[in-house]
C-alpha cells in the first residue's frame, strides 16, 4: 500500500506508514471502523465512504464569474 502523504510503499496489512507514521486507513463516518483509503464502502457496516471524501473540482469546471457570463460560440 502506498502512503498518500510520503509515497512510501508499505505492507498490505499496515495501518500506519512505516516511513512517516501517517494513518493508512480512513475512518467510516457511520461506525468509525478503519478502511483502506480507496475503499468505496465500509468493511464493517457497508456504509458508503465516497461521500465522506472531499473531492477536488473538475479542472474544466467553470468558476462563478464564468457562469454569469454567456458562453460565446
Amino acid at each position: 500500500m502506498t502512503c498518500a502523504k510520503c509515497q512510501s510503499e508499505n505492507l498490505a496489512d499496515s495501518v500506519f506508514c512505516e516511513e512517516c507514521g501517517a494513518s493508512l486507513e480512513a475512518a467510516c463516518p457511520s461506525c468509525g471502523a478503519g478502511n483502506r483509503p480507496a475503499a468505496k464502502f465500509c468493511r464493517k457496516c457497508r456504509a458508503p465512504l465516497a461521500a465522506a471524501r472531499v473531492r477536488a473540482p473538475h479542472p474544466q469546471a467553470r468558476n462563478p464569474k464564468q457562469q454569469a457570463e454567456p458562453m460565446e460560440h
